[in-house]
């Protein structure tokens, strides 16, 4: 199983329209597959893409509180070629700076979706979270 990125978004929109504002805003490519949509890059470095959809891992009626209960929108980001779980964060982390800085909507960086690693809202500003912090940590749910 490959590890993901995952980028949390706190927007109302629709997965159209923020598909559409990321690509416009981030300079990716906007494909519509029969699975999704799908936003893509080629960078020199690497080839980034990355579904975005509902954030489907939110919990409605959570039992204990979780930091992407929070966010209505999910782009889950890979690397493409050899697995290289380094740079594929680093990668992430670019696309999740250039969010905060072209469109500034709240985020939350996480790998697998159970470990965060940043988050910015307009409220706090930009924090980033010690190694393997749960999505759960009160760091993140207080």
């Amino acid at each position: 199983m490959s590890a993901t990125e995952d980028i949390f978004l706190d927007v109302d929109l629709t997965v159209p329209e923020a598909a559409e504002q990321l690509a416009k805003a981030l300079g990716f490519e906007l494909r519509s597959e029969e699975t999704g949509l799908f936003l893509v890059r080629h960078q020199e470095s690497a080839h980034v893409s990355g579904k975005l959809s509902v954030n489907y891992l939110a919990d409605p009626e959570p039992e204990a509180p979780d930091a992407i209960d929070r966010y209505p929108l999910l782009w889950s980001l890979h690397r493409k070629g050899v697995p290289n779980w380094p740079a594929q964060m680093r990668a992430a982390r670019e696309v999740f700076d250039e969010v905060v800085r072209a469109l500034r909507w709240p985020a939350l960086l996480t790998h697998d979706a159970e470990v965060a690693v940043a988050d910015w809202s307009a409220d706090r500003g930009l924090r980033e979270f010690p190694a393997d912090t749960p999505t759960d940590s009160e760091l993140l749910v207080s």
